[in-house]
């Protein structure tokens, strides 16, 4: 994945790249807050240009090898206010990252 590339697909190459130390992670999962990327993070940019997909890759800081993760869902609390958002690896569903909304 490190060319950013899938086969037969129209992947933008806008999409950004966060580095995966950003991250605490727990096995397969990754949180961070927003304020851990300085006003550099951009989690909201189209992914492909023939869907509304959204997402951002993340590159590892042990392998460099970079991995693409797209929107899932928005975790809201009991008065509606936004915690996060949840986002899953396109690749291997069972490795998802939260961004914490701080």
């Amino acid at each position: 994945m490190a060319n950013r590339t899938f086969p037969n697909s129209s992947l933008l190459r806008s999409v950004p790249v966060h580095e995966g130390d950003k991250f605490t992670w727990t096995r397969r999962n990754g949180v961070a807050e927003v304020s851990d990327f300085n006003g550099t993070l951009r989690i909201d940019d189209q992914v492909w240009n023939d869907s509304t997909d959204r997402g951002f890759w993340i590159r590892s800081h042990g392998t460099g090898v970079e991995r693409l993760f797209t929107y899932h869902c928005e975790r809201k609390d009991a008065d509606g206010d936004v915690l996060g958002w949840l986002y899953v690896s396109y690749d291997d569903p069972s490795v998802t990252v939260t961004i914490l909304n701080d």
